[in-house]
This record gives structure tokens, C-alpha cells and sequence, in this order.
């Protein structure tokens, strides 16, 4: 049972890669990227790097709310080293559980995983704030290509918004100190504490927003790379329903999973499904080069940090002082 539950993400992956390379035209999708020229691809990487950079600061204020005080620069080290890790992981899982281990010397996991739970909220709600802010522009389209998509990104926006309802409201439960709920226990102490930090919350909001706009400029950066002639307005309504889909766990990376779903929402604007193919792997490329090879290259480097006294090899800390 288990060895078939480690299985099905694999299994998943396939399918969706198969699926991809039998409905899409690749040979097209390669040959549009063939035309990108140097200044694009340094265009947007830099858009990215900017991107995961703000991610990291906005991290690094849950972290300080919570009395965990890392420098800024290790909480980037921290990201891009689990840029590597969520790559073999559904849903990019593997990032947040390298940066919980990784601060494993301060002894406040419960508080390390509460900030990784509100990145996600916060992540979940923009993303369902933006598709319906933009769904009468898109509904028309999408539940004339597909009603069952359309109802499942309802459920998934229903959902995040309870989600995020229950966490703001004070609810009784009974606490447990035996076994992991124990840990269970400390984890929602830990959550509760932002019922009285909502000028924070609020403020992680609106950079949460910021990087959910730098990635659909990435999109269209990319789009217009690779001579996709699609307007940025297009892509505010579309890439929410792209970034809704990604939020489920269905193959590793979202490998074949992100590249059909931004050919069946470039299709259903009247675009060719094969843009839509080059544009994923454009950035998949940009992914490779700037984010997963060189968080490969600081994971021995993070892995040197001493769990006792917060010092790598050096003796340097990394931990802030204030």
C-alpha cells in the first residue's frame, strides 16, 4: 500500500508528460523556442530572481513575528536550496520541509512550520482572490471548454477562503499534550498567535500580491520571447486558473501538468496549445539555470551550519543578533 502511494506521483508524472507529447505539436513548441534571442532569457531571469528574493523576505517577516531571527541572506540561501529539493516533490513540498529542517537549531519547529502554512494561505488566497476577481471575463470560456474545471477552481477558492476564515476567528479545541498531537497542539498555538498580527498579515498580503504579478509578467515575457503575440491582460485573467490547478499535488514539479495547463488556457484565448508548451519550458530553463542548479551547489554549504550554536565551519553566524 505504501510502495503504491510512493508510486502514484511517478505514475501521475508520466501521464501528464504522455498526455502533452500526444496533444501538443513539440516539434512547434521547440521550434519557437529556437527564436528566443539572449536579451529575453536575461529579461527574465532577472524578473525571477527578483521574485524568489522577495519570497524569501517575505518569509523572513513570519519568521522574525514568531521570534526566529535569521539574516536575510540565509533565509535566500534557504529558499533557492529548496528550489532544488521541491523539484523532486509534488506541489513543491519538498522546499518547505528543507527549510523547517534546515532551522531545526532553534528549537521552534511548530513556529518555523505555522510561517510555512500562512505562505501557503496567503499564496492559495491571491491566487483565488485574482480568479475571481477576473472569472466574469473568463467563466464564459472556461465553462464552455470545460464545466468540471471551472467547479473544481470554485471548490478550490471555497475552500481557501474557509481556511483562511478559521484561522482569523478564535475556535475552542481541545488540547492534547500526548503524542503528536502534541506537536499538533503547538502547531495551532502557533497559528493563533496571527489573530493579533493582522498589520503583518496584511502587509504579507500585498507582497504576496506583488509576486503573484511578477510571475504572470514572467509569463508574458516569455510569451512575447518566443513571438506569442498575448497581452498582458490576457494573461492577469488566465494565469490565476493555471496557478489554481498547480496548487494540486498531481506530478512531480508539475512537470507535464504545467505545461498542458497553459496550453489548454492559451487554447481556449484562441492561441496554439503549442505556445503555450514553449512558454512552460522557457521558464523551466530559466528554473534550471538560476534557481535549481545553484540551490543544488548551497546545500552542502547550508548543511554546515552547526544545530547547536547557529555557526557554520567558519564560525560565522547566521542567525541575526537583533
Amino acid at each position: 500500500m505504501m510502495k503504491s502511494f510512493r508510486l502514484a506521483p511517478i505514475l501521475l508524472t508520466l501521464v501528464c508528460v504522455g498526455s502533452v507529447l500526444w496533444f501538443v505539436d513539440i516539434s512547434r513548441s521547440l521550434a519557437l523556442l529556437r527564436t528566443v534571442d539572449i536579451v529575453s532569457v536575461v529579461s527574465l531571469a532577472a524578473v525571477a530572481i527578483g521574485s524568489r528574493v522577495l519570497r524569501s523576505l517575505k518569509w523572513n517577516l513570519l519568521l522574525r513575528s514568531q521570534g526566529i531571527r535569521i539574516s536575510t541572506w540565509y533565509a535566500i540561501r534557504l529558499n533557492w536550496t529548496g528550489s532544488f529539493l521541491a523539484f523532486w516533490t509534488p506541489a513543491g513540498l519538498g522546499s518547505d520541509a528543507y527549510r523547517v529542517m534546515a532551522l531545526r537549531a532553534q528549537r521552534r519547529t511548530p513556529a518555523v512550520i505555522s510561517t510555512l502554512v500562512i505562505e501557503r494561505y496567503f499564496g492559495l488566497l491571491s491566487v483565488g482572490l485574482f480568479w475571481v476577481l477576473t472569472v466574469p471575463l473568463t467563466f464564459r470560456y472556461l465553462w464552455t471548454a470545460s464545466p468540471e474545471i471551472t467547479l473544481l477552481l470554485s471548490i478550490v477558492c471555497g475552500v481557501c477562503v474557509l481556511a483562511l476564515s478559521l484561522l482569523m476567528v478564535r475556535s475552542p479545541y481541545q488540547r492534547n499534550n500526548r503524542g503528536w498531537r502534541r506537536h499538533l497542539t503547538r502547531l495551532v498555538d502557533k497559528l493563533a498567535c496571527y489573530r493579533n498580527k493582522r498589520a503583518l498579515l496584511l502587509v504579507f498580503f500585498l507582497l504576496t500580491i506583488v509576486e503573484l504579478l511578477s510571475y504572470i509578467w514572467i509569463n508574458y515575457l516569455a510569451a512575447h520571447a518566443i513571438g506569442a503575440d498575448v497581452s498582458l491582460g490576457f494573461l492577469v485573467c488566465a494565469m490565476p486558473t493555471v496557478y489554481l490547478l498547480l496548487r494540486l499535488p498531481i506530478s512531480i514539479h508539475g512537470l507535464g501538468f504545467q505545461e498542458g495547463a497553459l496550453a489548454y488556457v492559451l487554447s481556449v484565448g484562441g492561441f496554439n496549445p503549442a505556445a503555450g508548451v514553449a512558454i512552460s519550458l522557457l521558464q523551466r530553463l530559466i528554473e534550471v539555470v538560476c534557481f535549481i542548479l545553484p540551490g543544488a551547489l548551497l546545500a552542502p554549504w547550508n548543511a554546515a551550519l552547526s544545530p547547536d550554536d547557529g555557526t557554520n565551519a567558519m564560525g560565522k553566524s547566521h542567525f541575526s543578533k537583533v
